[in-house]
């Protein structure tokens, strides 16, 4: 992705280059946040993808369970899998609250 500069006009002493620092400085922030926002997809879907991994092999392998006992722990790793997941999304979720909060404090 290519950046677009704004021009610098910070030089001048009057508002032109005032409203140069200021569109600057909001371009940049506005970089900054995309670029958050960006690592922050990336390491909810990493997050996500482990427990989703794991919970795919038990119920792939569950109807060729051969006994009870095998049955028994296939079924904990799903239920433990699903509230691994119930966990992370509640996280997100919060996170994505206390970011907006934080965002229209600014």
């Amino acid at each position: 992705k290519s950046r677009e500069e704004i021009p610098d006009f910070s030089d001048r002493q009057d508002e032109i280059g005032n409203l140069s620092i200021a569109v600057r400085d909001m371009t940049n922030a506005l970089y900054a946040r995309i670029e958050a926002i960006e690592s922050f997809a990336a390491d909810v879907s990493h997050e996500l993808k482990n427990p989703l991994t794991s919970l795919r092999s038990a119920v792939e392998t569950l109807p060729l369970a051969k006994n009870d006992t095998s049955r028994a722990r296939l079924m904990e790793i799903i239920q433990h899998d699903v509230k691994r997941l119930d966990r992370l999304i509640t996280d997100i979720s919060d996170a994505s609250r206390l970011d907006a909060e934080l965002a229209r404090e600014d």
